[in-house]
């Protein structure tokens, strides 16, 4: 079952429904000690419209993708398990450099309330690549990709 209770001008706090969290440290593995010098892109798979929004969230430069990250793009599909996200946005727009690791995080925020109403936070669980407690606001416990 998939949730999509959060309106299209209700673009943030990801968490309160059906949604997947990318989470990126330009800095390095474990280098930042909070997400300000990080980019945290909450996407949803479906809005109460059906379609998918993004934003950035919890970091220096919040707001919808379309002016924070013009150049992300983002596909979400319907499928029998429940939806597929398709991503694409330049390295160097996340302030990455080719063959420099930096830290990585993806989170997925699960509701399985079929009656949540509009708005309302519905979350019931979330996991991570690397799931520690509290993860998705310590840099330094996410994940190294190089």
């Amino acid at each position: 079952m998939v949730v999509a209770n959060l309106s299209p001008d209700d673009n943030r706090s990801h968490w309160r429904t059906d949604s997947v969290e990318l989470a990126f440290d330009p800095a390095g593995p474990g280098a930042s000690a909070h997400t300000l010098d990080t980019v945290k892109i909450g996407i949803v798979p479906f809005n109460t419209e059906g379609r998918v929004m993004a934003a950035r969230t919890a970091d220096a430069n919040p707001g919808p993708v379309a002016r924070t990250l013009p150049r992300f793009r983002c596909h979400s599909k319907r499928t029998s398990e429940g939806y597929r996200i398709e991503v694409e946005v330049p390295l160097s727009d996340l302030g990455l450099v080719q063959g420099r690791p930096f830290g990585f995080n993806l989170m997925v925020y699960d509701s399985d309330k079929s009656d949540a109403a509009e708005g309302e936070n519905a979350n019931t669980a979330r996991t991570a690549w690397s799931p520690w407690p509290a993860v998705q606001g310590n840099p330094r416990l996410w994940g190294r990709v190089r």
